[in-house]
Formats: structure tokens, C-alpha cells, sequence
């Protein structure tokens, strides 16, 4: 049986939240007859918790939990842990057999890195995938300054990664043209966007209800829902100027704006909206993703706002969430102006590039759209199910 190895600091099984991009490719890999192991780090961020076992098998996929150390927020502690991981990972793998190829995912440099080293030491292949533009994705996010040390040491990491990968696995679909812009040459290149798990779509949206466990105080009014990380990537100035939207229109009786999830700008959303009066906000924490089908049933609109980045608008974007919304048929508010736009691709809803292009009548259209779901189910399944993916995936696994 050929074994796969995995380095993704954040790929946990499904249970412990986050994205689940690996968990469920992996868990699909293993119906296709392969071996797969994840390797992911001991200290579980989105938990605040370490791990207490080694490693442990969920789906047939082992995940090998590599020691690291905590931290919080995006401060010096976070690259002493990644440092930690990728060293750590590295000398796991020296001493273990080789496997038949090994992938290394962004959003940081060092896994990648860690397995192209790795790659040539045991003599196998390398995929590296590019979910985040590093470090480019910081610079337009202000984190970093374009000139800094720390900048031109993490460009040199990207440039020797792009260039001595066997093949390179991209999730936007102009990314390829970034990558060859930082190299000056053509990789062999394969767009694998971020999808969802149909089957498992199905049978948790039958089997669990949130009301099992959660509570929450819904209004029987129209409920717009976010349900996602509140970081720096998100637009939540945006969703802030949407509840103004509403309180100037006189009609914050009729809707009720509704934010699951966790993240580090969390509790400044929450303090800016109490300061704008914006009393039709609620909050509440990230819940576990088995539940989120049922959740999605309460929703009349789902929200997605994106920064105005030259990053999106050139590149593209794969977001993790935007195929699940889709899936819902329920429809969707997408504020931004990205290369690619799903919503208006599967005509799911409104699209608008900035919030003030915003007006009530769209939020009143959008409470009376007529979604096609049967059409917008299928869609999705034909082009971003994880079978699907899976399946470009292994074309390139058997062609490196």
C-alpha cells in the first residue's frame, strides 16, 4: 500500500474544528487504497489545549502530533512554535521509512520546507500546496513590513520552495502566475480549489441538531449569519457598516445579525458594535462543525466579506466556507471583489465589491430570493466535492 505523509501544523481530525481540508482529503485518500499520515502539532490553538496522546488513528488516517510549544495571537510566540513544529517534524521523519510521496501545505513556510528537505534525503517526490501567499498575505495585511529581515528571509524560503518541488498544488486559480512571477519560470502547476465533504454534509445535517448542545438566542425575524474565524483576513468593518445599514434605514426589528465563531479581533467586533448601538448583533463561540448543517437551517442570508487586497482581485480566492454556503441553498451576501466569485458564478445570491455599494432594497431582495437548490447542490458536487478534488489530487500523486 503506498503511504502518504502530510505536514500541516493545524490538519486535526474534525472534531477538534478549524479547516478540514486534509482531514477530509486524507479520509478519501484511504478509500482510494492509500496509506495516509498527518502531521500536525501536540498544541491545539483553536482549544488551548495539548494533546495527550502521540498519535492516534481517526477514519483510517493517522495523525502523529508533534511536540511544539503555545502560544496565542500572531506575536513572536507563534513563530517559536511553527519553528518548533518544523524542527521537530523534521527529525520525526528522518528516523521513520520513507513513504511513496510527501506533501507539505502553507499557510507558513517551514512545513513545505521541511518536506521538500525531507523529499531529498529519502529520495521521493515532493507536492508542494499553496493554500496562502506567504509572505505576501501578511504584507497586505500591514502585518509585516515588505522590507523588514524577517520579509527577505521568508521570500528566500518561498523562492527555494516554489523551485525545488516536484509539483506544486495551488487553491486559487491565478496562483500559478504568482509563483512564476517570484521565480522567473513555469512549475508544473495544479489548481485544486477548497471543497466539502457532501456525504459527510448529509449525514451530519441528519443525525445532529446544534440544539443538542448550543443555545442560542435566535429571533423570529430575518437572521443574517457569519459563521467563521473573526481575524485580520476578515472583513468585519464591513459587517459593522452593514448593521449601520439597517439602523439608518429604521428596520432593525426585521433582522437579526448573528456571528459564530472565534478569532483574535473577536472581542474588538464585539465593543464596536455595543459602541454603534447595533443591538441586533448576537455572538457566540465557534461549535463544532457536525452541528453546523443545522444551524445553517435557522439562517434566512448567509455573510462573507472579504478585504479589498490586491492579493484577492489578481490571484483569486478558494474560501473554506463559500462552498458549504452554497451547498445550503440558502442565499448568500458576498461582500468583495475577488478575480473569481463563486456566488455570482452559481448565481447564489448578491455580490457587491465594497459595502457601500450596499443598499436596504438588496438586503430585501436577498430575504426574498428564490434559491435554485437542487441546481446549486449539484454544482457543488459535481466540481467541489471532496471525491472530485481528491481524484484531481491523486492525478497528480501517481504523475510526479
Amino acid at each position: 500500500m503506498k503511504e502518504i505523509w502530510i505536514i500541516n501544523q493545524y490538519a486535526y481530525p474534525s472534531d477538534y474544528g478549524g479547516i478540514t481540508r486534509h482531514t477530509d482529503f486524507a479520509k478519501q485518500l484511504v478509500r482510494n487504497g492509500y496509506h495516509v499520515k498527518i502531521f500536525c502539532s501536540n498544541y491545539v490553538h483553536l482549544k488551548n489545549h495539548f494533546m495527550k496522546e502521540k498519535k492516534e488513528t481517526v477514519n483510517g488516517v493517522e495523525y502523529i502530533y508533534i511536540n511544539t510549544t503555545k502560544y496565542s495571537g500572531n506575536g513572536k510566540a507563534r513563530y517559536i512554535n511553527m519553528a518548533f513544529f518544523s524542527f521537530n517534524t523534521f527529525f520525526k521523519m528522518i528516523r521513520m521509512k520513507k513513504p511513496y510521496v510527501i506533501i507539505g501545505s502553507t499557510p507558513h513556510l517551514l512545513s513545505p520546507l521541511c518536506g521538500i528537505l525531507i523529499s531529498k534525503i529519502k529520495r521521493i517526490n515532493s507536492i508542494l500546496e499553496v493554500r496562502d501567499l506567504w509572505p505576501e498575505t501578511f504584507i497586505q495585511y500591514g502585518i509585516l513590513d515588505k522590507n523588514s529581515k524577517m520579509v527577505k528571509i521568508l521570500k528566500r524560503i518561498e523562492k527555494y520552495c516554489y523551485k525545488n518541488a516536484d509539483h506544486i498544488v495551488a487553491t486559487t486559480p491565478n496562483m500559478s502566475e504568482y509563483i512564476s512571477e517570484q521565480i522567473g519560470e513555469k512549475k508544473p502547476i495544479s489548481h485544486i480549489s477548497n471543497g466539502i465533504d457532501t456525504e459527510l454534509y448529509g449525514i451530519n445535517h441528519k443525525n445532529f441538531s446544534y440544539k443538542e448542545k448550543y443555545d442560542f438566542e435566535f429571533s423570529n425575524v430575518t437572521k443574517i449569519l457569519y459563521a467563521g474565524h473573526h481575524g485580520v483576513a476578515n472583513d468585519l468593518d464591513s459587517f459593522l457598516e452593514l448593521g449601520e445599514i439597517i439602523k439608518n434605514s429604521g428596520k432593525m426589528n426585521d433582522y437579526q445579525l448573528c456571528f459564530i465563531g472565534d478569532g483574535p479581533q473577536k472581542e474588538e467586533f464585539i465593543q464596536s458594535s455595543n459602541k454603534r448601538g447595533l443591538d441586533n448583533f448576537i455572538f457566540h463561540p465557534s461549535i463544532e462543525k457536525k452541528y453546523m448543517p443545522s444551524l445553517y437551517d435557522e439562517a434566512d442570508i448567509l455573510l462573507i466579506a472579504l478585504k479589498d487586497l490586491e492579493l484577492y482581485s489578481k490571484y483569486g480566492i478558494s474560501l473554506n466556507k463559500l462552498p458549504e454556503y452554497i451547498f445550503t441553498g440558502k442565499p448568500i451576501l458576498f461582500i468583495g471583489k475577488p478575480l473569481n466569485n463563486l456566488v455570482n458564478e452559481t448565481d447564489s445570491g448578491i455580490s457587491v465589491k465594497r459595502i457601500t455599494d450596499l443598499s436596504i432594497d438588496d438586503l430585501e431582495r436577498l430575504r426574498n430570493f428564490e434559491s435554485d437548490v437542487d441546481r446549486m447542490k449539484l454544482e457543488i458536487t459535481r466540481n467541489f466535492s471532496i471525491e472530485v478534488l481528491v481524484n484531481k489530487l491523486i492525478d497528480v500523486i501517481e504523475g510526479v
